[in-house]
């Protein structure tokens, strides 16, 4: 799932009103760890006149006292975003913990515990995923796994819990429209919250994310022709703007459906599909859904150049809320 190489920087971040955006007076704002202190080793990289604009952003490693535990400042009695874990340094592209972030599930062909992409719950008997990872498996027979790290051990957890997908429900412009890659699917009976499962937040309202750092989570493939993971894995990544994502990526800026992430030498990797893209909000100190992770572009060696695309959740709110309602579960946003 990721490339890792280490820079040194430092940046503010502008930022008006809430966490997406608004008018008024702005403030400055350094994105990092506690205090906004940074904690890198420095690499240079020659300098190329034709290098994309975001090759030069500062590395995505961050003090994870964005830590997703104690609450924040900002009291919620939505019970979603949780993460299991301590407080330490956090390395992209690195193991998590296990069951650090119980909302994370493994997507299977019935009868399989190899995972073929990646999921996020948003309730009990509810998962988002990206349709391009279930249209051709709805014949087959699909399965969630939740509450699992490494699918190779049995002994590492008991919290394992393995439902059937009843229903695939793929957003109606898709495929024709590829920038509609979202699924939900509905499980065959409600899951039982625990420590080591439970909900992702979703947002309230459209984000704008640009240049925040998100964190990406999977099991796909940790090189362009190697394998997938066998345990979940984390790296953290920045959020570009579509201007700048359309010249590289091809994405449609028009319209925000899309949400695109970069790091230097790391990212997403096949496998990592419709899996949890989160964001810390630090009002209430929640991880967020924001991204289903779309296409990625490979490359021959170590260089990881072009950015990755995700679907951008908050463009789907209305959907995502429509296709819930009849099944009457409670939302967290």
């Amino acid at each position: 799932m990721s490339r890792l190489s280490n820079s040194r920087g430092f940046l503010l971040t502008l930022k008006t009103g809430r966490e997406d955006g608004g008018l008024i007076e702005c403030t400055a704002q350094a994105v990092g760890g506690a205090g906004g202190a940074y904690e890198e080793e420095t690499t240079t990289r020659r300098p190329n006149p034709y290098d994309p604009p975001y090759l030069n952003q500062p590395s995505s490693e961050i003090d994870s006292a964005e830590h997703g535990g104690p609450p924040g400042p900002l009291t919620t009695t939505c019970p979603c975003g949780m993460a299991n874990k301590k407080i330490s340094k956090i390395v992209g592209g690195k193991e998590t913990e296990i069951n650090e972030f119980p909302f994370a599930v493994m997507l299977v062909l019935r009868g399989s515990y190899s995972p073929f992409c990646g999921g996020s719950i948003i309730s009990r008997q509810h998962v988002l995923t990206a349709a391009h990872c279930v249209i051709k498996y709805i014949q087959h027979g699909i399965t969630v796994i939740a509450g699992d790290h490494d699918y190779t051990d049995d002994r590492e957890t008991d919290a394992r819990l393995v439902v059937d997908v009843r229903q695939v429900i793929m957003h109606s412009e898709y495929p024709s429209r590829s920038e509609y890659d979202i699924a939900l699917l509905v499980l065959d009976s409600p899951l039982q919250y625990n420590k080591y499962i439970a909900p992702v937040c979703l947002p309230h309202r459209q984000l704008n994310l640009e240049g925040q750092y998100l964190k990406a989570l999977g099991w796909g493939r940790t090189s362009p022709h190697g394998r997938g993971s066998s345990f979940l894995k984390k790296v953290n990544v920045r959020a570009l703007s579509l201007s700048v994502c359309q010249d590289y990526a091809g994405v449609e800026r028009t319209e925000r459906h899309q949400i695109c992430t970069y790091s230097k030498m790391k990212g997403l990797g096949k496998g990592d599909s419709g899996g949890p893209v989160i964001w810390l909000n630090k009002d209430t100190n929640r991880y967020t859904l924001v991204g289903l992770p779309s296409y990625v572009f490979f490359y021959d060696g170590n260089e990881h150049i072009l950015p990755d695309v995700s679907t951008d959740v908050s463009s789907f709110l209305p959907w995502i809320h429509q296709n819930m309602r009849s099944n009457r579960f409670r939302l967290y946003i």
